[in-house]
């Protein structure tokens, strides 16, 4: 995943870029072409759907969240991209932000960011929109009702 911004707010699209590198990993094993009909019929429900259920599997319900809009460009001589506007709201933070998957990148472009409820032009504090992402995360522990996905690690069998 690029990550790479020259938007207004770099660290922080990063940072959601970050976040969200298993959840692009994913929504890669939909057919783009599939991906493409859906957005371009506007079938957005059908969108909605594949995009929360790679969401369930790392974050918290309703923190992170499809905004029922995005863009396709399938080109003759370029490679496919993938457009979805999406949002975060956790802790008093809010973005809308753009998720843009490509065949080899994926990026963040925040379009839109508050912190308990003011408007912010530039980046605001760092330490806290980095606790609202990672209070989004589902816990490790898988006795909590929510549950991440373990690492994979290879396990041996007894001898």
């Amino acid at each position: 995943m690029s990550g790479a911004s020259a938007g207004r707010f770099p660290d922080f699209e990063r940072q959601i870029n970050d976040s969200l590198k298993e959840v692009a990993l994913e929504l890669r094993s939909v057919d783009v072409i599939d991906l493409a009909s859906y957005i371009h019929t506007l079938k957005l429900a059908n969108v909605g759907d594949l995009i929360n259920s790679a969401l369930e599997l790392y974050f918290k319900p309703h923190t992170f969240v499809f905004s029922y809009s995005g863009e396709v460009e399938l080109t003759w001589f370029g490679r496919p991209s993938v457009s979805l506007d999406m949002e975060l709201h956790n802790a008093g933070v809010d973005v809308y932000f753009c998720l843009v998957i490509e065949a080899l990148a994926v990026s963040v472009h925040i379009n839109f960011l508050s912190v308990d409820g003011i408007t912010w032009n530039e980046p605001c504090d760092a330490l806290r929109f980095s606790e609202a992402l990672e209070g989004a995360r589902l816990p490790a522990a898988p006795n909590t009702g929510y549950f991440r996905k373990p690492p994979t690690d290879i396990a041996t069998l007894p001898q």
